[in-house]
Parts: C-alpha cells; sequence; structure tokens
C-alpha cells in the first residue's frame, strides 16, 4: 500500500512541476523573422534575453519543417530530441546561439553521433555548391540575460 502512495505522489509531483513548459513565442506585429529550417524533429526552444520560448514548427513544401526566429539581436535556439533503439530511448538537448540577420535563411540540423548529441547552424548560400555556408555568429548555446 505505501508503494501505490508513493507513486501516486511522485506522478502527482511530476505533473504539476510543468517541466520543460515554456509560453510559446509570439512577437510583436512589427518584428522582423526569419526561417529556421530543422532536419530532425523535436522540440525547439527560443532563448531570448535569458527568457525560454516554444517555436512551433511550421510544415513548409517537401515536408521540410522550419521555425521563425526574430532578428537583430543573439539568441539562443536550442532542441529536445529523443532516440529509441530495441535496448534504450537516449535523450538529447543541445542547441546555438547566432544573431540571425534580416532575409537570410538558416539551416540547423541536430541529433547522435557516436552516442552524443550534437547540433550545428549553417546559413542558406545560393552562390556554394553545396546552398549553405557557415554561420559565421554561431557559437555554443547559453540562455542568459
Amino acid at each position: 500500500m505505501k508503494f501505490v502512495n508513493y507513486t501516486m505522489i511522485v506522478a502527482v509531483a511530476l505533473a504539476l512541476c510543468a517541466c520543460n513548459t515554456y509560453p510559446t513565442f509570439s512577437p510583436d506585429a512589427n518584428t522582423m523573422m526569419v526561417p529556421v529550417r530543422v532536419m530532425n524533429e523535436g522540440k525547439y526552444v527560443l532563448c531570448q534575453n535569458g527568457k525560454r520560448f516554444n517555436l512551433p514548427l511550421k510544415e513548409e513544401a517537401n515536408k521540410v519543417s522550419s521555425v521563425q526566429v526574430p532578428v537583430g539581436e543573439v539568441i539562443g535556439l536550442t532542441v529536445y530530441t529523443e532516440q529509441s533503439t530495441v535496448f534504450a530511448v537516449s535523450y538529447c538537448t543541445t542547441g546555438v546561439n547566432f544573431k540571425p540577420v534580416e532575409n537570410q535563411a538558416y539551416v540547423m540540423n541536430n541529433g547522435f553521433f557516436e552516442n552524443k548529441c550534437f547540433a550545428e547552424l549553417v546559413k542558406q548560400d545560393k552562390s556554394k555548391d553545396t546552398g549553405v555556408s557557415l554561420e559565421p555568429s554561431a557559437t555554443l548555446y547559453s540562455c542568459q540575460p
């Protein structure tokens, strides 16, 4: 009976803790936004001035998804993903900071490589054979004001 009571207490505590729940980002009408095309699904979170916001995925043509981010200041973009195998479920939280520029589209890739998670961000660049180039403002993720 004690096991059931403790299990119920833990379940209620987890339900009430609101872990990883943030308000959805809703910019002002005059805020300039640019797309970040994402290579993998997950929960994308924007960090702006030390505050975190959920970013809804927007499906584009050819089943490509993107999130919209504001331009003009350094932001953090992080993603929570999971990978399931027959033997285990792995969770990953990773991201980048960068300063989005007006009229520039970006591509973010994230996932697992050799059991470690990674994130990489490039900008779209039609002048390159690959269609992308390195984003010079990209740095390690940090959500500080």
